[in-house]
């Protein structure tokens, strides 16, 4: 099972889902890289890290790759930093 599929059943199961991720902002396109050993998922986004145009593009790349709508996902610590909390409810 995938990174994504796996948080899809989770969300489906619990309602919620709480999850670390660790951003670059920049890339040459938005995408995920994979997980690093504590589950911390590290994405690549397009956005540059100013004005919120990453955190902006973060929340619509995962509305899109996990089937939510945007106003169902939250940074819940990091606005200002690559290290997040994110909860997608």
């Amino acid at each position: 099972m995938n990174i994504i599929e796996n948080f899809k059943l989770k969300l489906k199961e619990k309602g919620e889902v709480y999850f670390n991720v660790s951003v670059k902002p920049g890339a040459a396109q938005s995408q995920i890289r994979g997980e690093l050993s504590d589950d911390t998922l590290k994405i690549d986004i397009k956005a540059p890290a100013r004005a919120g145009a990453a955190n902006e593009e973060l929340i619509r790349f995962l509305a899109k790759e996990l089937a939510v709508p945007k106003s169902g996902i939250k940074i819940i610590a990091g606005k200002t930093s690559r290290h997040k909390l994110i909860k997608i409810s």
